[in-house]
């Protein structure tokens, strides 16, 4: 993993360094990122030179399945599913003794959307607990979880409607998607610049909203806001091979929902050339596409 890399995950506080940098899970195809049964941990791939594989499925158990070697899951022993982001610390409890969990190889998906993963609890066949993290393309997202749903015995757990609308639809998810922005005027930007980073995101985000004709008010505070956008800037020094260093930027919408906030839509972008747009101004346009979709603008 490089150095740059690594800064990013540990900024965004996320797992989101993908096995190789430069290629996502093919979109009919899933990658098992960590497995304590397997002993896939710490950077190791399964199986070393071909981590991605297929998962079949019959009405017993869930297969993953990769060159000669496979995962078998009984329906019956399986104890939590949950889709969705992914911790340090939630795969800290489980690839022990790896010193340092932030280097555990886990994907990042297409920018600028933060991509989920599968977090499956259960016991084997010895009747100790185990846990499998499994990275699903994009095709395979709602067979997968329709046939967990199915034939599983424990109800899939999302951890924020932007997962859930992966498989199920927006009502049976209920409140917090994005479409839930129409007619939201009143929003409250929160703004984290860190050291050298971009001091100018703020006007960059105002700026994209403005341009886009958008009629909102933007409040000095949380208090009475209906909508809240956070976006965190980070800078990474240039070595040899990129002098002009990379700019990361890490966005998030919320939903202001009596004293919580919802998250519906996560963003993650960044600079690495003088040619390409800033990550700041990516968000705004990122939100001016998500509120008038949901205003049918």
């Amino acid at each position: 993993m490089s150095r740059s890399s690594l800064s990013m995950c540990l900024a965004m506080g996320l797992l989101l360094c993908m096995v190789t940098e430069a290629e996502a899970v093919a979109k009919d195809k899933a990658r098992l990122i960590a497995s304590t049964e397997l002993k896939v941990r710490c950077g190791g791939f399964f199986p070393p030179r071909s981590p991605e594989g297929r998962i079949r499925s019959s009405d017993a158990a869930f297969l993953f399945s990769s060159g000669s070697r496979s995962l078998t899951i009984p329906y019956g022993h399986i104890e939590s599913l949950k889709y969705g982001r992914v911790t340090r610390q939630e795969i800290g409890r489980f690839v022990a003794p790896c010193p340092d969990p932030s280097f555990v190889d886990v994907p990042r998906d297409y920018y600028p959307i933060v991509h989920d993963l599968l977090t499956m609890g259960y016991r084997d066949a010895r009747g100790l607990r185990q846990t499998a993290l499994l990275w699903l393309g994009d095709e395979m997202v709602a067979s997968t979880l329709a046939n967990l749903d199915q034939h599983g015995q424990v109800e899939i757990e999302f951890d924020r409607i932007g997962a859930c609308v992966q498989y199920k639809t927006p009502d049976e998810c209920g409140d917090g998607y994005p479409r839930t922005l129409k007619g939201l005027t009143r929003v409250f930007l929160d703004v984290d610049v860190g050291p050298d980073a971009d001091q100018e995101a703020r006007s960059k985000i105002v700026s994209e909203i403005e341009r886009a004709g958008l009629k909102l008010e933007f409040l000095d505070s949380r208090e009475n806001a209906q909508v809240v956008l956070r976006f965190v800037v980070e800078y990474e020094p240039g070595d040899v091979g990129n002098l002009v260093g990379i700019k990361f930027g890490t966005g998030w919408l919320y939903l202001v929902q009596g004293q919580r906030l919802r998250e519906v839509y996560a963003f993650h972008d960044e600079k690495q050339s003088i040619v390409t747009r800033m990550p700041a101004t990516n968000f705004g346009r990122a939100f001016v596409r998500e509120y008038k979709r949901a205003n049918g603008q």
